[in-house]
């Protein structure tokens, strides 16, 4: 089971397949492995939508909700004042993701071994 966005072939379906709610031919939300394979198979649209921890930066997708957003920016130690300034969630993305790129090329420098400047 993982998390996905699907969309359907017929663009305006909505009820349900394999479990899945489909409004306006699209679902997000967990899919269990049967209903994927189908989706795989009958030329539905699949995004994987699951946060890989280990992954590339560690970051949630972009179709995270913007809650998901925020306490990713208090973790990365994100103001309130800073979060609230960002009027949507586009723009919240782009504080967060260069935040998280500063703080992760900072540490990167911090690791890496400095020569000796006499």
């Amino acid at each position: 089971m993982g998390l996905y966005r699907v969309s359907t072939p017929v663009p305006d379906f909505s009820g349900e397949v394999g479990g899945c709610v489909f409004v306006d031919g699209v679902y997000e939300g967990d899919v269990a492995d049967g209903p994927l394979s189908y989706f795989t198979t009958a030329g539905y649209g699949l995004e994987d939508l699951t946060v890989d921890p280990d992954g590339p930066g560690g970051l949630p997708p972009k179709a995270a909700t913007r809650g998901e957003w925020e306490q990713v920016a208090r973790d990365l130690g994100i103001t309130e004042e800073e979060i609230g300034a960002a009027s949507n969630k586009d723009q919240l993305i782009e504080l967060v993701v260069r935040v998280h790129d500063q703080q992760t090329a900072a540490a990167q420098a911090a690791d890496t071994p400095q020569e000796n400047q006499s």
